[in-house]
C-alpha cells in the first residue's frame, strides 16, 4: 500500500479520532480554520492572527504535522528560512466533503460540533473586524477610498417570511458560486473581498430586551 493510499484510508478509518481531537481542542480547531481561508500561513503570521505565544502555535502546529493534519515547506528569505504550513491535502478534500460532514455531525453530535464551529468563525470575525476597525481609524479624509468600500448592512425578518427569504439568499449566494463570482478559494487574493452570511434567531438571542 502506498503512503498516499495508507493517509486516506487513516482518515476513513479513524473519523471519529480526528473529529475528537480537532474538536477538543479550540486552538487546533483555529489553527485549521486560518489555514483553510489563507491556504498557506508561517508561524508568525499565525501568531498575530490567534494573538497567543509563538512557543504554544509552535507546539500545536508539530502536532498537527505529526499526525498527518497538516504539512509544511520551508521558505527562503533574505535572512532567514521560515516554514510554512497548510492543511494537508488529503485531510482538506475530506473536510470539503459534505457526505464526511454529515458523518461527523452523526458521531460528534450535531450540537457538539456546531458549538466549535461557531467559536472558531466568532475567532475569525473578531480578527475581521479588528482589523476592519484598523482601517477605518488609521483612513484620513485624503485617503478615503478604503472606507467607501466598506459596506455594512444588518437586516431583521419576521418568523412567518424567515424561511422564504433564507432559501432565495441561499439560492442567490448558489448561483454567485456556480458562476464563479463568489468562492472560498479567492480568500487568499490580495485583492479580495469577504461577504458574511449569517442566519441566527435574533428574537431569541434577545428575548429579555423585547416586549411579549
Amino acid at each position: 500500500m502506498s503512503q498516499k493510499e495508507k493517509i486516506i484510508n487513516e482518515y476513513d478509518e479513524k473519523l471519529e479520532e480526528i473529529t475528537k481531537k480537532l474538536f477538543k481542542s479550540p486552538i487546533k480547531m483555529q489553527i485549521i480554520l486560518y489555514l483553510f481561508i489563507f491556504h498557506e500561513i508561517s508561524l508568525s503570521q499565525m501568531t498575530e492572527l490567534l494573538q497567543r505565544p509563538k512557543t504554544t502555535l509552535h507546539h500545536h502546529l508539530n502536532q498537527l504535522e505529526n499526525e498527518n493534519y497538516i504539512e509544511s515547506r520551508e521558505q527562503k528569505t533574505k535572512n532567514y528560512r521560515e516554514k510554512l504550513y497548510k492543511i494537508h491535502p488529503y485531510l482538506l478534500k475530506f473536510i470539503k466533503s459534505e457526505d464526511n460532514l454529515m458523518k461527523i455531525n452523526i458521531k460528534t453530535n450535531q450540537k457538539h460540533t456546531l458549538m466549535f464551529i461557531i467559536k472558531s468563525f466568532s475567532t475569525y470575525i473578531t480578527t475581521v473586524l479588528d482589523r476592519l476597525f484598523n482601517l477605518v481609524n488609521i483612513s484620513s479624509e485624503n485617503n478615503v477610498e478604503s472606507l467607501n468600500e466598506v459596506f455594512l448592512r444588518v437586516y431583521h425578518i419576521e418568523k412567518n417570511q424567515y424561511q422564504s427569504a433564507r432559501e432565495k439568499i441561499t439560492q442567490l449566494f448558489q448561483d454567485l458560486k456556480k458562476e464563479k463570482i463568489i468562492s472560498t478559494k479567492k480568500a487568499h487574493l490580495k485583492e479580495s473581498y469577504i461577504i458574511f452570511n449569517i442566519f441566527a434567531p435574533y428574537g431569541n438571542l434577545f428575548s429579555s430586551f423585547f416586549r411579549k
